[in-house]
Formats: C-alpha cells, sequence, structure tokens
C-alpha cells in the first residue's frame, strides 16, 4: 500500500507567509489548496500549501515562524504540470530530509510512503538501500525515491 502527503506549513497568517516565502524563494504565491484560506507556492516537482493554522491541542497557539508538516492525501494527487520550456521553475524540491538517530527504524516506519532505494547498477555509494556516509550532513543516510512524498527523493 502507497501513502501520499503534500507538504503543508501552517500558519497564523497565511497569505502574510505565503507573501514572504514566494519574496524569498523568488516564486509566486497564488489562492489555492486544499483548505479555505490556503497558498499555493509551485516548487517544480510539487506545491507547497501554506494554509491557516491547525490546533492540535488546547494549548497548541500558532508559532511566530509557523510549523512545516507533512500532511495525507487520500488516494494521492496530480503532480503539478511542468513549466513551459521558455519559463522554467525558479526553484524546484530535488527532496526530503528526515532526521533521526534510529535509521532502520526511521525507514521502516516510513517505508508505506517511498519508493524504491536507487539501482544498484547506478554505481552511486549507497545504491540498493545501503547506508551511504554524507559529507554535507555528516552523518549516515539511505536514499529513496520520493514515491507518496513531495520531491523525486527522500533521504
Amino acid at each position: 500500500m502507497m501513502l501520499w502527503a503534500r507538504l503543508t506549513w501552517q500558519a497564523k497568517d497565511p497569505s502574510a507567509l505565503a507573501g514572504e516565502l514566494a519574496h524569498r524563494l523568488e516564486v509566486p504565491a497564488r489562492p489555492g489548496g486544499l483548505v479555505p484560506g490556503a497558498r499555493l507556492l509551485r516548487l517544480g516537482t510539487c506545491e507547497l500549501e501554506v494554509r491557516p493554522w491547525i490546533r492540535e491541542a488546547a494549548d497548541d497557539d500558532p508559532r511566530p515562524a509557523g510549523r512545516l508538516m507533512l500532511e495525507p492525501v487520500p488516494n494521492g494527487e496530480e503532480a503539478p504540470q511542468p513549466a513551459p520550456p521558455d519559463s522554467p521553475d525558479p526553484l524546484v524540491l530535488q527532496g526530503l530530509g528526515w532526521c533521526t538517530v534510529d535509521l532502520d527504524r526511521a525507514e521502516a516506519d516510513l517505508d508505506m510512503w517511498l519508493g524504491p532505494p536507487p539501482a544498484a547498477d547506478e554505481g552511486a555509494e549507497g545504491a540498493g538501500g545501503a547506508p551511504l556516509l554524507d559529507e554535507h550532513l555528516g552523518a549516515r543516510a539511505r536514499l529513496r525515491e520520493g514515491a507518496g512524498l513531495p520531491g523525486a527523493w527522500s533521504v
């Protein structure tokens, strides 16, 4: 079974945060999303939905910087249409990173959201699902296709 998720950023004022993010990332923000009052920012391979704060407990007040989330989407959603060749996307989300101290447990917990690891014949260290030491992260990591998660890859 495959599950899908949308990248969302919950905020007290979605319009203001979407405007700030659009300016910083140099991408347009537009109305839309799965909930009223949301704004969308196209990130090439997916869309970031900036939406109103969702209170998860009585004392769960909006945080000044908001809250970045992966929101489940039943039955998935269509990928954004590719940008026209004459105006490529200025920013493309290549993948998501997931930090943990227990790599095996995290990979098992997230397995239903993930695609396969890179093929062993791609020649990359870590191909076939073996952990690799990433010099930029300073940690061991596994690379998996994004599948049901935004972006092409999950680390």
